[in-house]
């Protein structure tokens, strides 16, 4: 009779470990390893590239900078030190935005989008932009188009320093966003 009651305690216990195990499932924990590297804006997946000597990748952070002024590393004895009070300049294609993403991902499209800040007298325009912003006198604050594959857009700006006075520095930041986007059909 014991070893009947044990016997029976045991299958118990055993059919209770093997339910347990199934139905009440906590957590997992695996070690696995990421290796990702990080490189300069002109060459990443989706890549910034200085169209014009006003843009620059910096040697030490690898960041593509737009740079009007002596502080250029390209500045050049006898060029000018900046733009003038009152005035409109347009600078077509200052940096280039290319699309290098791999043959294994899942898009073949990006759409990207670039932006200013509003009020900062400087705004955008491209050659492919999506709402007609292809030029100086249709510029704005955002822009976008897509890319496929090993394509590249230009990106111009169109500065307009307004009355600020010579010694102001107009500051900004160029903002790069860039999506998967489907291929349209056709």
């Amino acid at each position: 009779m014991k070893r009947k009651v044990l016997g029976m305690l045991f299958v118990t216990i055993a059919a209770a470990l093997v339910i347990g195990v199934g139905a009440d499932f906590a957590s997992y924990d695996a070690t696995r390893s990421a290796h990702i590297a990080v490189v300069a804006d002109d060459n990443e997946l989706i890549d910034l590239t200085p169209g014009q000597v006003y843009a620059y990748i910096n040697a030490q952070t690898g960041i593509m900078t737009v740079d009007i002024s002596k502080n250029n590393p390209n500045w050049v004895e006898g060029d000018g030190l900046g733009v003038s009070p009152e005035s409109r300049y347009n600078i077509d294609n200052v940096f280039y935005v290319s699309n290098h993403l791999w043959a294994g991902d899942s898009t073949d499209r990006i759409l990207v989008t670039v932006q200013t800040i509003e009020g900062s007298g400087i705004k955008l325009y491209s050659s492919i932009a999506l709402n007609g912003e292809v030029n100086s006198n249709s510029a704005d604050h955002s822009i976008q188009f897509y890319l496929l594959k090993g394509e590249q857009g230009d990106v111009g700006l169109d500065i307009v320093p307004g009355a600020a006075m010579p010694g102001t520095i107009l500051n900004t930041n160029i903002n790069v966003n860039a999506v998967a986007a489907p291929v349209a059909p056709g």
